[in-house]
């Protein structure tokens, strides 16, 4: 599997340094934890999450190839993905 980013969704990851990047599709990575119902659609809205270098929890299990490197997310979401992605900004809604 590999993401394409658009040049303005590069230049905004470029922004965030030598990190790790996760895709978090079920808010683990967030401070409040939101239950997720993925039968619901909760899988319809992913978060790109810049983390140290190095300190990726071990839930994420699986990469995704980028210019960036691996981006990494649970196994089990990789139902959802396509083995070539890529990604443009929505300027109505400023989201990738």
């Amino acid at each position: 599997m590999k993401i394409t980013f658009d040049e303005k969704t590069s230049d905004r990851i470029k922004a965030f340094g030598d990190v790790d990047l996760v895709f978090d599709f079920d808010h683990t990575l967030s401070e409040v934890n939101t239950e997720v119902d993925a039968c619901g659609g909760g899988i319809s809205r992913y978060r790109i999450v810049a983390v140290e270098k190095g300190n990726v929890p071990e839930v994420f299990d699986a990469s995704i190839d980028s210019e960036f490197g691996p981006i990494y997310y649970k196994g089990y979401g990789s139902y959802f993905f396509q083995d070539e992605m890529s990604t443009k900004i929505n300027p109505s809604y400023n989201l990738i």
